[in-house]
């Protein structure tokens, strides 16, 4: 079985797990272009891209990309994030064949900080027996009638700033790799300042273009969770958005869902593990900063 289980480490092997995903997951051929273009600027330092499951004629039947996310220092050593992303396996190779594969990759990469955002229910318990650590996270949505139902515009500004100045100030954007769509917001309030970072994205439902700005990081996640409210309509102007996403670790494990409502938003509940036992990191350089994803 490990005979079976390659590195993804050159561009054409690249091209073809992509186009074997796209086919897993139903995605078009610009999902494919997409992330190829990011894949390659932001793995080149560590010159691979993820693992393949090949069959006994050389045919792919399970992969798993692996988007170098950041370079952070984590008790006094330099350590490399992976962000797992895009893990599919042909049915009749799901199950032990699975399992054996993530651990694979699991023991192949043990020098790496591993983070998945958007692990599938059944893959939860997977990650968790082979050591990674699960975090209770909240998705806070509103859209623009709730936040105009929350206006205040008195009391906060919100200045766009560069990728530079906020690279000098912390460290985790500064080590993070390929920001070039992410933008920076200073919130200003009560004499204090924080930073955040987010996404502009279009989903489409229903046939409509739908543009969502997608909030993935903050320099003080509890301050801006107690502002959000109010500051809402000014992000969602700024960014020329309707819909607003916010993705932040909370403490309190005993989320409920709140009821759906377009004047009030709503909050659901997300599962994210992280390997080895770390403190929380932040979605920002993961595939969630993709415009795809």
């Amino acid at each position: 079985m490990d005979s079976l289980i390659r590195v993804i480490n050159s561009p054409n092997e690249l091209i073809d797990t992509l186009n074997f995903l796209r086919d897993g997951f139903g995605e078009k051929e610009k999902w494919v272009y997409q992330l190829y273009e990011h894949l390659i600027v932001a793995n080149e330092s560590i010159g691979f891209y993820g693992f393949k499951m090949n069959d006994d004629k050389e045919n792919i039947c399970g992969a798993l990309l692996l988007i170098k996310q950041s370079d952070m220092i984590i008790s006094k050593k330099e350590k490399t994030v992976l962000n797992i992303s895009g893990w599919y396996m042909r049915p009749e190779f799901r199950g032990l064949k699975a399992i054996i594969f993530a651990q694979e990759v699991v023991k192949r990469t043990n020098e790496y900080i591993l983070t998945s955002y958007t692990p599938s229910e059944p893959t939860i318990p997977i990650w968790m027996r082979l050591g990674f650590k699960k975090f209770t996270t909240k998705i806070y949505t509103c859209t623009i009638l709730s936040a105009l139902n929350n206006l205040n515009i008195n009391f906060y500004k919100l200045k766009l700033v560069s990728q530079k100045y906020v690279r000098d100030r912390y460290s985790q954007v500064n080590d993070a790799t390929c920001l070039g769509n992410i933008t920076f917001y200073k919130v200003i309030y009560k004499n204090n300042e924080l930073i955040i970072a987010g996404s502009r994205k279009i989903i489409k439902k229903f046939g409509i273009n739908i543009p969502i700005y997608k909030i993935l990081w903050s320099s003080d996640n509890e301050r801006f969770n107690e502002i959000i409210n109010g500051i809402s309509l000014q992000i969602l102007i700024r960014t020329s958005s309707i819909f607003l996403s916010y993705f932040y670790f909370s403490t309190n494990n005993n989320v409920r869902f709140r009821n759906y409502s377009i004047f009030k938003g709503w909050e659901s509940i997300s599962i994210i593990v992280i390997k080895p036992n770390t403190n929380f990191i932040s979605p920002i350089g993961s595939e969630l900063s993709l415009e795809i994803i």
